[in-house]
Order: structure tokens, then C-alpha cells, then sequence
């Protein structure tokens, strides 16, 4: 990040291209959520997993996309929220209903030594790996 802070300003505009453009290549969903637990930003890949245009994702409150009955996720709160790192598979729901497992990190963002302003989501989609898994375990 220190890089990005010292080169002027046409490179700083090069490297914030290249990294939208990064963002929105990745097969995984990535999602910043600010401090009221509403998605901020959220790339094309989430849109794959959840079924919802990227303008529905911005500004829905981020625990909408996971199944009400998490109890890693009690009263509707995040338990990363107090700036830690958390890293878990939970329940998730689609837009129609359909539920689905996935592997969820939520990275604090934060300015240099202060409290975080938001997380960076990213959200894989492990769904189809566990079946595969489950008709292996068959055989």
C-alpha cells in the first residue's frame, strides 16, 4: 500500500485501473462491506454466486446473503465487526431461495493503526466441491 501512496498521480490512476480490472476478473466474490454492514462495492463474480445484479448487492445489508439460522452469525450481526479477521464456511442464500455452502473471509479494512472502516469479503462458492465430494465418499 505504501507504493501506491508514493508515485504521483497519473501512475496511482494506472494502478487503481488495474486493480478494478483485477477485481472483476476473479472467479471469487469480493465485497466491501462498511461499518453498517451494507455492501458497498461488490464485483461481476458476485453476481454468478448470489444471482443478484451488482446494483441490487450495493448498499443490501450483507448478512442478507447468508441463512438466518448461522450461529456464527447471532442477531443478524457480523462477528468480524470488531476489526478481527474471520474465515468460515456458512450457509448462503441465493436470490430465488436456493441455499448453498461457501467459504466466507472478512478482512478488516482500516486506515494505519485506527479502527476498521469496512471488510473485504471474498466468497467462494464451495458447493459443487462438496458434492463431488459426497459422490466420492459413495463409491
Amino acid at each position: 500500500m505504501s507504493d501506491f501512496l508514493e508515485v504521483g498521480q497519473p501512475e496511482r490512476a494506472g494502478m487503481l485501473g488495474e486493480f478494478a480490472l483485477a477485481l472483476e476478473s476473479i472467479d471469487d466474490g469480493v465485497t466491501i462491506v462498511v461499518a453498517d454492514c451494507r455492501i458497498k462495492y461488490a464485483n461481476i463474480a458476485c453476481e454468478d454466486i448470489y444471482g443478484y445484479s451488482k446494483a441490487e448487492l450495493i448498499w443490501k445489508p450483507h448478512w442478507e446473503l447468508f441463512s438466518a439460522d448461522q450461529p456464527s452469525l447471532p442477531n443478524r450481526t457480523l462477528p468480524y465487526s470488531h476489526g478481527d479477521k474471520w474465515k468460515g464456511e456458512i450457509a448462503a442464500v441465493r436470490k430465488g431461495g436456493e441455499g448453498f455452502q461457501m467459504v466466507l473471509t472478512m478482512t478488516p479494512m482500516r486506515y494505519s493503526g485506527h479502527q476498521p472502516i469496512g471488510m473485504v469479503g471474498v466468497h467462494q462458492d464451495v458447493s459443487d466441491h462438496l458434492r463431488s465430494a459426497e459422490l466420492l465418499q459413495e463409491r
